[in-house]
């Protein structure tokens, strides 16, 4: 910034004036800094194409377990693998809806192994140790202290 000046001078009457003259401001410049052109759009989001479950799938039929906790049986297909499967689902009160849970069990019908060179066949032994274990559980007693498991 400039110096100030002061100017003085009489009037007619004899009495001293002073005059302040500002410094003269600076000549105004502008520069272009960097020219801007609008950017471009960003790249859309890609879709993330849902994770397949399964590839055929059937709902056969349901069992309540319990008043909020039922038992959905259905039949799937994944990878030309045939399955039975049964999954837990509880009754989610906040809306009023049923979710499928954690607990579940896939059980196939025939596995192929050892690159398909062979075949094994879960579901029969499944389904003949189910048979077994219902057999089994209506003739032991409600409470054997030699059979109980504790938690450790």
């Amino acid at each position: 910034m400039g110096k100030v000046k002061v100017q003085a001078n009489f009037d007619k009457d004899g009495y001293l004036v002073a005059k302040v003259i500002p410094p003269p401001l600076p000549k105004a410049t502008a520069a272009i800094i960097k020219e801007t052109t609008p950017a471009p759009p960003p790249p859309p989001i890609p879709v993330k194409k849902p994770k397949r479950i399964w590839d055929n799938y059937r709902v056969i039929g349901e069992v309540m377990k319990a008043n909020r906790l039922k038992l959905v049986i259905g039949a799937g297909i994944r990878d030309g693998v045939r399955y039975v499967n049964i999954r837990e689902f509880y009754y989610r009160k906040r809306d009023n809806t049923w979710c499928p849970g954690r607990d579940g069990v896939t059980v196939p019908l025939i596995y192929p192994t050892k690159n398909g060179m062979e075949r094994i066949a879960p579901y029969n032994d499944f389904m003949k140790l189910l048979q077994l274990t219902a057999e089994t559980v209506t003739s032991m007693p409600l409470a054997d202290e030699n059979n109980a498991i504790y938690k450790k």
